[in-house]
C-alpha cells in the first residue's frame, strides 16, 4: 500500500496551449503600368495550408485497421494492430471525415466514423480509436512541442481505459499529485523536469496508490503522449514519442 498526500508545489505543472493568430499582410499585387488598363492583379489565394496527423490504435478486442480519409477509398494507413500506431500523414488544413474499418474491407464496413476532424494549420494531431469494439470512440489530441522549457517534458495523459471511470495519477517522488480525477475519454498535459519516475493511479479517491509504474526518461525538451490503457490482463500505460516510438509499461505491483 502505497499512501499518498498532496504538496504545496509542483515540480509539474499544467501546460497551455496557444493558438497562432498571425496573418499574412503583405500586398503581392504587380501594379507595374503596361498600357494594359484592365485589372490583371491575382487576388486568388493559391497557398496550400497543412497540418499532420497520425493514427493509434487502442480497441482492446477490435480486429487490425485501415483508416479512410474523407470520400477516398484506397487507405491511408494499413493493418494497424491494437497499440500500433501509424506515421504523420501531410493533409489540407481543414475539417475532414475518418472511416475506420477492419482490415481488407471498405470505408462502407467502418466500425468507427468520425465526421468532423478538425486540422488546423501547421499543427500535428494523433487521433486515436479506443474503449471496446461495441462502444468504440475516438479523440484527437494535439501533439504540442511550443513553450517546453529547457530540460523538460511534456506529458499529454489521456484515460483510454474502458471500466476506469476516472483516476488520479501521482508523482511518488514527493508523492505529488499530478492529475485529479482525470475521467475516460479525457486528456491532460503537463510539464516537468525530464527523468525516469515512479507514477502511481489511485482510481478511488483515498490517496493510495493502486498501481505502480516505473517510467524511464521518455526524452528532453519535447512531449510524449501518455495513455492509460486496459485489455484483458490488466491496466497499462501506452507511450507514444513525436518520432513514433510505442512503449509499453505494465504495473510494478498490484496493491
Amino acid at each position: 500500500m502505497h499512501c499518498l498526500s498532496p504538496l504545496s508545489v509542483l515540480p509539474f505543472v499544467l501546460a497551455a496551449c496557444a493558438t497562432n493568430t498571425s496573418t499574412d499582410t503583405s500586398d503581392t499585387s504587380d501594379t507595374s503600368d503596361t498600357n494594359d488598363t484592365s485589372d490583371t492583379s491575382d487576388t486568388s489565394d493559391t497557398s496550400v495550408t497543412t497540418a499532420e496527423v497520425r493514427f493509434l490504435h487502442l480497441s482492446p478486442n477490435a480486429p487490425a485497421v485501415d483508416v479512410f480519409m474523407d470520400d477516398e477509398t484506397t487507405a491511408i494507413a494499413t493493418n494497424l494492430a491494437f497499440t500500433e500506431g501509424s506515421a504523420y500523414f501531410t493533409l489540407p488544413a481543414a475539417t475532414h471525415t475518418v472511416k475506420i474499418a477492419p482490415t481488407g474491407m471498405t470505408p462502407a464496413d467502418a466500425v468507427l466514423t468520425i465526421n468532423s476532424l478538425v486540422l488546423a494549420k501547421d499543427k500535428a494531431y494523433t487521433a486515436v480509436a479506443y474503449d471496446r469494439l461495441d462502444s468504440i470512440t475516438g479523440i484527437a489530441l494535439e501533439d504540442d512541442l511550443s513553450g517546453i522549457a529547457s530540460g523538460d517534458v511534456r506529458l499529454q495523459l489521456t484515460n483510454t481505459a474502458g471500466g476506469i471511470a476516472s483516476m488520479d495519477l501521482w508523482d511518488m517522488a514527493g508523492p505529488t499529485r499530478l492529475v485529479d480525477n482525470l475521467a475516460f475519454g479525457a486528456s491532460m498535459s503537463v510539464d516537468g523536469p525530464a527523468g525516469a519516475m515512479v507514477l502511481g493511479m489511485d482510481v478511488n479517491e483515498d490517496a493510495v496508490a493502486d498501481e505502480l509504474f516505473t517510467v524511464p526518461t521518455l526524452g528532453t525538451d519535447t512531449a510524449v503522449n501518455v495513455f492509460l490503457v486496459k485489455d484483458a490482463t490488466s491496466v497499462f500505460l501506452l507511450t507514444e514519442k513525436v518520432n513514433g516510438a510505442i512503449g509499453t509499461l505494465r504495473p510494478d505491483t498490484t496493491n
